[in-house]
Formats: structure tokens, C-alpha cells, sequence
């Protein structure tokens, strides 16, 4: 999906929302199954972006958001909304018996790299080589969070390549990568 769009051959669309959503999913499914399986889902994704997301490769901007309050606004703004609400900028609130939905402060976007630096064009293969293959933050790469009083931007790119170095990182966690083993031989034994 990084290649998109390609106008020359009538693919004009970015796929932004589908990148976000399926980069947030997997990092709830690696948070609840290989970071911890005893923890609430929001808890655990928020904590696995705390400890293995590499905060502290970000570039050094105005705006950008780290760490905890970067962790928190992923899963409160931007993978709630998205997995519960089809996008919709809200917080869901249990009221009396019911869901309640509350407005963001915020406007949300969801960006890539590829239409501010490549014409409207998605990444070329270079680019796509380096986020699958640098174990150091690419130099092109822009901030993943950033906000100011009006908007929060996510930027795709710089997600994927956090969320891999985050689960290299997670892999080379021994402790966990032993619970990880005891929690799928559990789950096997079980269904047999």
C-alpha cells in the first residue's frame, strides 16, 4: 500500500485510513498475545508503544509527541475511533446503560510521507526498502505524532517503521518472549 497512489496507472487513492487501521490492529494483536496476556487490551497496547517503540529515534521537531502521551493518544484518538467508531473523531463513554460518544479536541489526520515528498506519487521501492530494512531511522522520515492546538498528524510511514523496530525490540525480551511460549503452548494444549 506505501506504492500508492500510482496516478499512471488510474490508482489515485492513498489507502491513509487502511494503513492506520491495519498498522493500530497489529499492534494490538502483538500487545495483547506476545507483550502480555494478564493486562487489559488498552493497557497493554498502550505499555508495549511505551517500553518497545523507539521514542527516542524520533527526529527532534516542534510539536511532535513521545512516550506515554504519544501512546495514548494512538490508542484513545486514533485506534479507538477507528476500530469502534468507523474513523469518527470521538471518545466512547458508557453512560446510563449506553455507549456515549464525545467529541475530540482535536482534528485528526492521518498522512504520508509519499504525497508531501513525491508529487503526489506513492513511495518508490528505495524508500519502501529502507522502512523494511534500517535498523536506524531513516533521515526522510518525519515525526510519527505530532500535534498542535487544533490537529493531531500520524504519519503512516514512521508508524510502520516504529512498530517494526518496536517488535524487534519486543523479540529480543527474553521474559517475555518465554511467557509469549508458555501463553501459545497453553492455548494449544487446551485445544486439543
Amino acid at each position: 500500500m506505501f506504492r500508492l497512489p500510482v496516478p499512471s496507472a488510474s490508482l489515485n487513492v492513498g489507502c491513509n485510513l487502511s494503513i492506520a487501521q491495519i498498522l493500530l490492529s497489529a499492534i494490538s494483536g502483538v500487545s495483547a498475545v506476545l507483550y502480555s496476556t494478564t493486562e487489559s487490551s488498552g493497557s497493554v497496547f498502550r505499555d508495549f508503544l511505551i517500553h518497545c517503540y523507539p521514542w527516542d529515534s524520533e527526529p527532534v521537531r516542534e510539536n511532535s509527541i513521545r512516550g506515554a502521551d504519544a501512546a495514548r493518544i494512538l490508542y484513545e484518538e486514533y485506534r479507538n475511533p477507528l476500530t469502534h467508531a468507523s474513523g469518527t473523531p470521538v471518545f466512547a463513554v458508557m453512560g446510563q446503560n449506553r455507549r456515549e460518544y464525545i467529541q475530540q479536541q482535536h482534528r485528526l489526520s492521518i498522512d504520508r510521507v509519499a504525497f508531501a515528498k513525491h508529487k503526489g506519487e506513492g513511495l518508490p521501492e528505495e524508500r519502501i526498502n529502507e522502512l523494511e530494512s534500517e535498523p536506524v531511522r531513516p533521515p526522510w522520515l518525519p515525526v510519527t505524532l505530532a500535534s498542535d492546538s487544533k490537529l493531531r498528524k500520524l504519519t503512516v510511514e514512521a508508524l510502520y517503521w516504529g512498530f517494526r523496530c518496536a517488535v524487534r525490540n519486543l523479540c529480543d525480551d527474553t521474559d517475555r518472549m518465554q511467557a509469549a511460549v508458555r501463553f501459545f503452548e497453553k492455548v494449544q494444549s487446551e485445544g486439543k
